[in-house]
């Protein structure tokens, strides 16, 4: 090209284009309408506060009326002629105003406190029917509890008859009517046992005599459980070990752990309705403690109903 027919850059000056304008156009537009809309709203606000402020004049003569009644004394009062004057009621004075006639009633006696019942015997995971106990006859059941035997230590044999017998005076003594149902052990370490059936003070002081004979600080603990109301008695069964497992005990034999054996057959005593069974263990184990386990096999009567399980 020549220098005459060179382009040469367009330069802007104050004119606007056809297409600038109508855009200019648009925003102011779009200016006018958002301020007509912010003019809307400022007028609606106002009249809703008007409307509030009318309202309140109206609340306030209410309060007002109220406030004067309240003010209003008991001598200010008009009393018709015949009509007395109701004396208001103060802690101060020595009688209370007279109750309505509806709710002058006599008070009704104390209710009883309710009977025990099979509601306190919680299921217990030792008892087995016949269908879950393979030992058990057709009409048989097992119960079974477990106790923790000491490292070897002395056992005291003339200890142990005055505090059995307290037990079974005790037990025949409380556990008539629906407590007679239980079947259990005798005392164990997570309370689940016979003795929470009983008197507060009672159950007391038979855990304080039977910790030295039965406790975790004695190699020869007592083992019993409760047998229920008219049930028969049909066996017994040892066994002893430690946390990994257990072990039988033939009867006059050691146990197949070793070290460990039961002192002679379970007692059998009639406590009241129920019966006691019990026995003696002993570990000879210097270095370690047992777990001794007793299993009683009894045929309940036909009437019996088990905890629910």
């Amino acid at each position: 090209l020549s220098a005459e027919d060179a382009v040469t850059p367009a330069v802007r000056t104050g004119r606007k284009s056809a297409r600038e304008a109508e855009k200019e156009a648009r925003r102011q537009a779009k200016r006018e309408e958002e301020a007509l809309r912010r003019e809307e709203r400022r007028v609606e606000q106002g009249r809703a506060a008007r409307l509030v402020a009318s309202a309140e004049p109206e609340a306030t003569e209410l309060e007002n009326d109220d406030d004067d009644e309240a003010a209003a004394k008991p001598e200010d009062l008009v009393l018709e002629p015949g009509a007395e004057r109701e004396r208001p009621f103060s802690p101060a004075l020595s009688d209370p105003p007279p109750r309505p006639a509806a709710e002058s009633q006599v008070a009704p006696a104390a209710r009883p406190p309710d009977p025990p019942s099979l509601a306190r015997l919680l299921p217990n995971p030792d008892l087995l029917p016949a269908g879950a106990c393979p030992e058990c006859g057709p009409d048989e059941w097992s119960v079974a509890t477990e106790s923790v035997a000491a490292m070897a230590g002395s056992c005291r044999s003339s200890a142990i008859e005055p505090v059995v017998g307290r037990l079974a005076s005790a037990l025949g003594e409380h556990l008539e009517g629906p407590l007679a149902a239980y079947a259990g052990a005798l005392w164990s370490n997570d309370g689940n046992d016979a003795l929470r059936l009983l008197p507060d003070a009672l159950e007391q002081e038979l855990r304080a005599l039977l910790e030295p004979v039965a406790g975790e600080g004695t190699s020869c603990p007592l083992v019993a459980v409760v047998l229920p109301e008219n049930a028969r008695y049909v066996g017994f069964r040892y066994a002893a070990g430690e946390r990994s497992g257990m072990a039988e005990c033939p009867p006059g034999q050691g146990c197949l752990i070793g070290e460990a054996a039961w002192q002679g057959n379970p007692e059998i005593l009639e406590a009241g309705a129920v019966k006691l069974v019990w026995a003696r263990f002993e570990n000879a184990s210097a270095q370690r403690q047992r777990m001794p386990r007793l299993t009683v096999y009894f045929e309940p009567a036909r009437t019996w109903l088990p905890p629910s399980r």
